[in-house]
């Protein structure tokens, strides 16, 4: 038997096609032709510059983490003092100050200078009461820090002989700090300065009192300005110089407050040492704060305030330093965010 072969159709084949394959042939080839468009697009695309992401943007390249220490510079001992003092009961009084100050190009943070009284034979004392520190949260490439304090030292024949010869040294030593670029994806680095320092140590008597009838107490006014862009909350902190510029005490942790009254001569008036509650901010770029710091409890600083009342120095020199509180980029506007 001879097999028929099929008969040749001029009939399109599309057209013996199932119903189905010709419904999708139409979607099918415009998939395709955006495809091939696509590909063309991204083709022309990468032929010049990708877009950055966010991985890749400048500011992200910015470290979030300290970094080494500088191989230039570092936190140096610029000056520092102290005075003793010996009470009624023997007591001894050492109220001590220091500046630093950062000579690296990097920024100093969470610095810490130990301070200790030496020059004197221990002997079985308890060094601990012997022993102090300064410090800030910053201090940015070229910037100062003054502080002080006191220590209450245990009647010793021995301590108070070396401070009747004159045998008593303050020692001091870098404790610790960490070391950060001034841009980075985690602070906000900035200065605080102040102008206009006057400090007001009144008597004590029935005539000095404010307007509200309350005693006045001694305290520091001043002016300040800042390179932050917001409201900045700080301690302050501050020594104190003789008339021949030898820095003689200092003091830490004194809360801002807002200046609150005018005496008749002008004087400017603050209250009591706030707590850190109702500290007064340091207000932004281009608005000078007019702030005071208390120091009616100057009693723990005995040596100065003995110095103050024996008119010893009528007007003290008073170098200010400020410690901002951290600043994170998360909460305030920082290089790599403005990157973005």
């Amino acid at each position: 038997m001879t097999e028929r072969l099929p008969e040749e159709s001029d009939q399109d084949p599309a057209e013996n096609a199932p119903r189905s394959s010709l419904r999708w042939f139409p979607v099918a080839m415009a998939v395709l032709g955006l495809v091939v468009s696509a590909g063309v697009v991204l083709f022309a695309l990468s032929d010049e510059v990708d877009a950055p992401s966010p991985e890749q943007s400048p500011g992200s390249q910015l470290p979030n983490e300290p970094v080494e220490a500088p191989t230039d510079g570092g936190i140096e001992i610029v000056d520092s003092g102290f005075t003793g003092h010996t009470e009624i009961d023997g007591d001894i009084w050492v109220t001590y100050g220091v500046v630093i100050a950062n000579t690296s190009d990097l920024v100093a943070h969470n610095v810490r200078v130990k301070v200790s009284i030496a020059g004197f034979d221990d002997g079985n004392i308890d060094m601990s009461q012997f022993e102090g520190a300064v410090g800030t949260t910053a201090l940015t490439p070229g910037q100062r820090h003054a502080e002080g304090g006191s220590l209450l030292l245990e009647p010793n024949e021995r301590v108070s002989e070396a401070l009747t010869d004159g045998k008593l040294r303050l020692d001091l030593s870098v404790d610790e700090t960490e070391w950060w670029p001034i841009e980075n994806r985690m602070y906000q680095f900035g200065v605080v300065t102040a102008t206009a320092i006057k400090a007001h140590f009144p008597e004590q008597n029935e005539n000095d009192r404010n307007r509200n009838g309350e005693d006045l107490a001694d305290h520091i006014t001043f002016t300040t300005s800042s390179t932050f862009e917001s409201p900045v909350g700080v301690s302050v902190s501050g020594v104190f110089r003789d008339n021949s510029g030898a820095i003689i005490g200092g003091f830490d942790d004194r809360h801002l407050s807002e200046i609150a009254d005018i005496d008749d001569s002008g004087d400017p008036r603050i209250g009591p040492q706030p707590t850190f509650e109702d500290d007064a901010l340091i207000p932004p770029r281009g608005e000078d704060g007019q702030l005071g710091i208390s120091m009616s409890d100057l009693g723990w600083n005995a040596a100065v305030e003995a110095l103050i009342r024996k008119d010893a120095f009528p007007d003290p020199a008073v170098e200010l330093s400020f410690s901002v509180f951290d600043q994170l980029c998360s909460e305030t506007r920082c290089a790599w965010e403005e990157d973005d």
